[in-house]
């Protein structure tokens, strides 16, 4: 496994780290053997989320407590809130302190007012650290410009943000001005939710993105297994594959949408999923069942999530005239419109 150092902090962390949003799916003896596995082949970075995922974590490794690092998430914008959190935290994953706890999910200026502002969410991040509960502060958002603004002013040790085919956005606005105030880069959704593919190329591209460390969802000990080897597979890459793969990366067309959450349509079609999508599908495809491992039995594939939400578009699309809601709800400007009326009129 590759180590880096996560920016200035003094952790250092496997390229490779455990997202556990998709932990939530697996049994305590599943969660168990996938996280020792996950130990056992020197990956030593486990985002924790929220509640469940805590509990499955601090049953399966709390006794290997010096073998990782372990982050988890303020979802909650006040002090108070916070506070809490930590609490649970600690009590549910069976530790006496977490090495980085996240200012979580912050996407737009009215977020920022409450987590930041007097009784907010970063208060209590000082007062934990003080208390020597958490070791680093760090920040989530899937917006760019939200995380190289806040990483700017100097209040955070962290930064986690999408990186992918598909979300390409902060290779140019957030890791620069992160590694120029070594602010530590953590990488998620490099497969977007199992819908990229094949799953072994697109982690590739992750890990060479510039990043300190790549979260992968992993459900099950096979999964485990093909994300080690597809790391140890990228990282024996020579520089002109490497610069080949980021090249092509580079040469993608992009819709603009971030999936920052800010728009919603009432036909329940889900915009941050299918836009950042729609070119990579007309190149590649995505990923169906029975291609990889990562196409689990727990989650629809990328392809089932398609043609799910390409039924909505095609319910949505008539009313789009009248409707148009989520245009001026977007912060980028993106003609969402346009791009549901593509969809809809797609055949399978």
């Amino acid at each position: 496994m590759i180590y880096r150092k996560l920016g200035k902090t003094e952790m250092r962390v496997s390229a490779l780290g455990l997202g556990t949003n998709r932990l939530r799916s697996c049994t305590q003896t599943e969660a168990t053997a996938i996280i020792n596995r996950l130990l056992d082949q020197g990956v030593n970075y486990l985002s924790s989320g929220y509640g469940q995922t805590q509990a499955l974590i601090g049953n399966a490794v709390s006794h290997r407590r010096d073998e990782y690092y372990l982050t988890s998430k303020a979802g909650r914008p006040t002090a108070q809130g916070v506070r809490a959190g930590i609490e649970e935290s600690l009590r549910l994953l069976k530790t006496e302190y977490l090495d980085v706890y996240e200012m979580d999910f912050v996407n737009n200026d009215r977020q920022i007012a409450e987590h930041m502002g007097p009784g907010g969410a970063y208060e209590a991040l000082l007062e934990a650290k003080q208390k020597g509960l958490i070791r680093h502060i760090g920040l989530t958002s899937h917006r760019p410009d939200i995380i190289a603004s806040l990483i700017g002013q100097g209040l955070f040790e962290t930064a986690l943000m999408m990186i992918s085919f598909v979300h390409q956005y902060a290779l140019t606005e957030v890791l620069p001005i992160a590694k120029r105030l070594g602010i530590g880069t953590v990488g998620i959704r490099p497969i977007d939710h199992g819908a990229l593919h094949p799953p072994d190329r697109s982690l590739a591209y992750a890990f060479h993105s510039g990043v300190d460390v790549v979260l992968s969802g992993m459900t099950s000990v096979a999964q485990v297994n093909y994300n080690v080897a597809a790391a140890e597979r990228a990282f024996a890459m020579d520089p002109g594959e490497i610069s080949a793969l980021m090249a092509e990366g580079a040469a993608l067309p992009t819709t603009g949408c971030r999936n920052c959450n800010q728009c919603s349509c009432p036909y329940e079609l889900r915009i941050g999923f299918v836009l950042p999508l729609f070119y990579y599908r007309q190149k590649y495809g995505l990923l169906a069942a029975g291609e990889s491992p990562l196409a689990s039995a727990h989650d629809p594939t990328g392809e089932e999530m398609w043609q799910r939400n390409t039924e909505r578009a095609r319910l949505a699309a008539p009313n789009c005239a009248t409707c148009g809601q989520c245009e001026p709800m977007c912060p980028f400007g993106v003609p969402i419109v346009s791009y549901v009326q593509k969809i809809a009129g797609e055949t399978e």
